[in-house]
């Protein structure tokens, strides 16, 4: 979403406090203002924090790979996007 709207390191800083949800967000509340302002020091962090790199490789792939079937409904593709999302 960041790459496709083009925006600044500060903006993604500022734009993430509003996707984070359950444990990912109390571990944002816990950062200091200054992490929290901080994009590339922030994205470290989430991924040292949370990421484990086999998963998210995987996981990746997989994303890339990732083609709606014929006759699939869009609803369906929709769901498998957003588990590996």
């Amino acid at each position: 979403m960041a790459s496709y709207h083009e925006w600044h390191d500060e903006r993604k800083a500022l734009e993430l406090r509003t996707v984070l949800q359950h444990v990912a967000a109390t571990w944002f509340i816990q950062q200091p203002e200054e992490i929290k302002q901080n994009w590339t020091y922030l994205r470290e962090q989430l991924i040292q924090h949370f990421a484990n790199n086999d998963v998210t490789q995987t996981t990746l792939q997989q994303l890339n790979n990732l083609r709606q079937q014929a006759h699939e409904p869009v609803a369906q593709f929709a769901v498998k996007m957003k588990q590996l999302l």
